[in-house]
């Protein structure tokens, strides 16, 4: 009797065992790593899609351009086809996230120019070479509520999960693109009256304007890191947005007053400060970081870009003082410089 008790008793305990080891194991979340391998082991047939695009235009389609639109409507049926042709067509070079799979996993998750299938768009977002691990989580997770509640989840999109410097950088291109159009537009609508001469000179402005933008993001922060084409980016968008800023100011005459003698002083300051980080930036700490030949560079970009909105201040607004002009430039300039010189305050 006692030997059947102890051996009911063992099986009892294993049984138990077994069912609190089930329990555990249905609690533990697959990890992404598991679901991908899942995903993409499983066989599947590229759908019959239209090809609204040539055969020639495919090599050089642009997955982006047409999946948003930006400047024009969105395609998706060729955003369909350019994203299946990527895909048949890897290029580990390029580092972009929404090439081939990237653009596919949006479109099937979305169900634009094809049926909603989360299951392929679970596939094609672990397709995605360029996804970090935390990417990956945030975008799988969001699917599956995609998946559940599909009128309640909010449109899946890639930089809804960025957290590496390479998505960042992806992300604020497109942001970019979002905001040069608007700008465009902007700028177009102020010149509608705008003499042929006027216009000339402002195109002129543009692009000693552009220069600068390039020096500027380029020379004066340190290129380091993934995310470094981020901040490039960012930096680019607030000096193109203060361009249309200076422009609806200097037309409204609302600047600071300055005398000659007050825009003098401004130079003097920014000579003094231009000096110092010579000196400061002289030996750079490592590859990529801010150094002296850059930011003399950038210097003389920035010089011909303020030549060139005094030419325009003497055509467009004559009866706003040059003087008034360029001291409010080379604040503007002496504010960036002074970014900088903290940055050399705090390098070690």
């Amino acid at each position: 009797m006692n030997l059947l008790r102890d051996s009911f008793m063992r099986q009892a305990a294993l049984l138990l065992a077994l069912m609190l080891w089930a329990l555990i194991a249905a609690a533990q979340p697959i990890s992404w790593q598991e679901l991908c391998s899942n995903a993409t082991l499983r066989d599947f047939k590229p759908p019959a899609i239209a090809k609204p695009l040539a055969e020639a235009e495919l090599p050089s389609c642009n997955e982006q351009q047409l999946y948003y639109g930006f400047e024009r409507k969105p395609d998706p049926a060729a955003a369909l086809q350019c994203g299946y042709f990527q895909r048949a067509h890897d290029r580990p070079e390029i580092g972009d996230p929404f090439y081939g799979p990237g653009v596919l996993s949006m479109l099937y998750a979305n169900g634009i120019g094809v049926a909603r299938d989360i299951d392929m768009a679970i596939r094609f977002s672990c397709e995605n070479r360029w996804a970090a691990g935390a990417e990956m989580e945030s975008r799988l997770a969001h699917l599956e509520r995609l998946r559940q509640a599909p009128a309640d989840a909010a449109k899946f999109d890639l930089c809804d999960a960025a957290t590496s410097g390479l998505m960042g950088g992806a992300c604020s291109s497109i942001r970019s693109r979002w905001k040069e159009f608007e700008r465009s537009s902007k700028l177009a609508a102020i010149q509608l009256k705008w003499t042929l001469a006027l216009k000339t000179q402002f195109q002129e402005v543009l692009a000693a304007e552009a220069a600068f933008a390039i020096a500027r993001s380029g020379n004066e922060q340190d290129m380091i890191g993934t995310a470094k084409e981020m901040f490039v980016i960012q930096e680019q968008d607030r000096l193109s947005d203060q361009v249309l800023i200076n422009l609806r100011e200097f037309a409204t005459g609302q600047i600071p007053q300055a005398t000659a003698a007050q825009a003098n002083a401004s130079d003097e300051e920014m000579k003094l400060l231009l000096q110092h980080l010579a000196y400061g930036y002289r030996k750079p700490a490592f590859a990529g970081a801010i150094a002296a030949e850059g930011i003399v560079a950038t210097q003389q970009s920035w010089l011909a870009t303020r030549r060139a909105w005094l030419a325009l201040g003497r055509l467009a607004w004559p009866a706003l003082d040059p003087d008034r002009i360029r001291s409010r430039l080379t604040r503007q300039r002496i504010r960036q410089l002074r970014r900088l010189e903290t940055d050399l305050r705090y390098r070690p």
